[in-house]
């Protein structure tokens, strides 16, 4: 009889329980959350080769990877422009990308370095070979010839912490010899520039931790001695250049305060520095032309101008998307650098940002719009869809046979359907049958960017209106709902037991999600673009922001 009664009374107590819970239950509330939780930190020191903006994010099934486009550099188009018809034409190219060019005495070389290899590198414009001259170095900068086309100098940074001061460097071509200048461990030395007879060599010094109390200095490269040429207090001169009669040295000094560089030049005399001219934003590389009448200087919104040294005079170059200006021999053109590009797949571990190259460079392949199938990536190039291991091995074409264009490929949840558009349709294949059937060939408008539902029942796809919600079976769509507006790059998520399933999609440089009962839009993420829904719940949105990946946490539980 206790017994039951005991029985009778913990009955009741765990419903007093359950309710109590219940109402608790009640009491919390979920809500939409927008705020970043991390950035992808790609390892740029391991990763295969240097990228630069990223799009169109893809989570592997575990979502320990994500798959991206990257845009990589691949080559250097040098461009002759005429000063006096502003004429342009292509002289010839570099398979690979030149940061801070300086062409040779003879004008048959190139010294540059590149963001993917911190070394110095000569190019042969004769028969296109290219070699490397110098060490590798945490960073290396400023390469410059003698006059007489036997040396390189650059300045240099061994390691990334504070006490690694910038050295000075000297490549001897002919023996390969390598001599570091070293003249005093505790200082800056960079920015070096031959004297013409190759005497001399102009550089910056800068005592360490005594940042704003830089100096010009002249160093003797016959007996090590050094002279002291142009200083201010409290400012940064940098990028001394020669004239081409040794007569004179330009620099430059930048106002942080309003945002404009001076360009001085002085005589080796000493007499007072005399103001040419001042240019908006951060200036670099004065460099006078060989009859010593004209400088040539470039700044950070990529304008170029070209002074009179003797006469108040400047010409902004109409030269867009150009770089780097380099003299020729007459004095009447110069040599600009106009970059060419690549979209190629990449891959990043998501936790530790190890990055690996998928695809190669190849002629204009332009790969991107990845997406994972199993331990496989399908991706599109030049309007066909290609299938490539995640270790980066051959690719091959996914549908060989279909001769229509092939866009926007996105691989259904269970791994066994593929959709993609043509630019007007919705296609849909089987991976075990490779047959492809056109799912909107009855439906007159549009229909671009289709997305797979959790279910695989449904799909979402873009219209010139807005978003379409279709039903779907294996052979044809049946519209189910509408959502206007301007959207485009639609993502749709896993269905989270608490939130459900969401729709993410681009509109106006913005994201924002849909939920497919309610058709409300609304904005989590500004200035973001490609939305990616993480594979394993229906949370965390990856998406692209200023060119780079982030990873957002969308919903959150709030107690």
């Amino acid at each position: 009889m206790l017994n039951s009664q005991k029985s009778c009374i913990e009955k009741k107590l765990n419903f007093l329980l359950a309710i109590l819970l219940s109402l608790l239950y009640l009491t919390c509330d979920y809500s939409l959350q927008s705020e970043i939780e991390s950035q992808i930190d790609f390892d740029v020191g391991r990763a295969t080769t240097y990228f630069y903006d990223q799009s169109y994010p893809s989570w592997s099934s575990d979502d320990l990877r994500i798959a991206f486009t990257g845009r990589q550099r691949i080559g250097s188009k040098f461009i002759r422009y005429s000063l006096k018809g502003d004429n342009m034409e292509i002289t010839f190219s570099i398979p690979s990308e030149c940061k801070e060019p300086t062409l040779s005495p003879d004008g048959l070389k190139l010294a540059y370095h590149k963001s993917e290899s911190s070394s110095i590198w000569i190019y042969s414009i004769l028969d296109s070979t290219e070699e490397k001259i110098s060490s590798e170095y945490y960073e290396v900068a400023n390469p410059c010839w003698s006059k007489d086309g036997t040396l390189v100098a650059f300045d240099a940074r061994e390691g990334n912490l504070y006490k690694d001061c910038k050295k000075i460097f000297i490549v001897e071509l002919k023996t390969g010899k390598e001599m570091p200048i070293v003249l005093d461990e505790d200082a800056y030395y960079w920015n070096p520039s031959f004297s013409p007879d190759g005497t001399k060599m102009a550089m910056i010094f800068r005592k360490l931790n005594t940042w704003g109390r830089d100096k010009i200095q002249i160093l003797s490269l016959e007996d090590k001695s050094i002279t002291d040429f142009a200083s201010r207090y409290g400012v940064s001169l940098y990028d001394p250049a020669w004239s081409p009669d040794g007569t004179q040295i330009t620099y430059l000094i930048y106002d942080r305060d309003n945002n404009e560089t001076d360009i001085y030049r002085r005589s080796i005399k000493k007499t007072l520095p005399v103001l040419i001219s001042t240019v908006e934003g951060y200036a670099y590389n004065p460099q006078w032309s060989p009859d010593g009448l004209k400088i040539v200087i470039y700044n950070n919104y990529d304008d170029i101008w070209i002074f009179s040294v003797d006469v108040n005079q400047a010409v902004k170059l109409n030269c867009d998307d150009l770089f780097y200006p380099i003299w020729t021999s007459n004095s009447a053109d110069i040599l600009l650098i106009k970059p060419y590009f690549q979209n190629i797949i990449f891959s990043t571990n998501s936790v530790n940002g190890q990055v690996t190259r998928l695809t190669n460079v190849g002629s204009n392949n332009d790969d991107s719009h990845p997406d994972w199938l199993g331990h496989q990536i399908i991706f599109e190039r030049k309007g066909k869809i290609l299938i490539i291991k995640e270790t980066g091995e051959n690719s091959d074409y996914l549908l060989r046979n279909f001769p229509e264009n092939q866009y926007n490929p996105e691989v259904s949840f269970d791994n066994e359907m593929i959709i993609f558009d043509n630019g007007q349709d919705i296609y849909c294949t089987s991976l075990k049958s490779k047959t492809v059937v056109n799912l909107t060939q009855n439906i007159e408008e549009e229909l671009t960017e289709p997305t797979w539902a959790p279910s695989g029942h449904q799909i979402a796809c873009c219209t010139k209106y807005g978003l379409k919600i279709f039903t779907f079976d294996s052979t044809k769509l049946v519209e189910l709902d509408f959502i206007p507006g301007n959207f485009s790059n639609p993502s749709w998520s896993v269905k989270d037991p608490i939130f459900g399933d969401h729709i993410a999609v681009e509109s106006g440089g913005d994201i924002y999600i849909i939920s497919p009962q309610h058709l409300k839009s609304e904005l989590v993420i500004s200035e973001g673009k490609y939305p990616s829904w993480s594979s394993t719940d229906g949370k965390k949105l990856a998406y692209v922001k200023d060119g780079e990946i982030f990873i957002s946490q969308i919903f959150t539980e709030i107690q």
